[in-house]
């Protein structure tokens, strides 16, 4: 996999909407198949709707839109600012989504439920 490149930050005023992922389910090699999440107000802090299932794609899709897609750890005591995914291309050119930043323990995909 390799990044797309770099990623300009989104203003607030960019944003459209915050997913916060609280579960994915993992391929055999360790790539995200699909995902849980719940709409959140960044302002609020609260969940705007319950949870659902998610692909992958929907979430490159929700990127691609401007809106913010993060991870909730069950460690978080608030559901944001959570790490936020980003697009990864795999090496046949088809889009994923990954943990942005450094390695950091109990904030990694291992660490979210399955």
């Amino acid at each position: 996999m390799t990044f797309q490149g770099p990623h300009r930050r989104l203003a607030a005023n960019d944003i459209h909407r915050v997913f916060a992922v609280t579960q994915v389910r993992l391929d055999s090699v360790g790539h995200i198949r699909d995902l849980w999440w719940a709409e959140v107000n960044a302002k609020t802090n609260v969940e705007v709707g319950a949870s659902a299932s998610a692909t992958v794609a929907e979430a490159v899709a929700a990127i691609h839109a401007g809106d913010v897609v993060v991870a909730r750890f069950p460690t978080d005591k608030h559901l944001l600012p959570g790490r936020r995914f980003v697009l990864l291309e795999h090496g046949d050119g088809i889009e994923t989504i990954a943990l942005e930043g450094l390695a950091s323990t109990g904030s990694e995909l291992a660490d979210l439920a399955r």
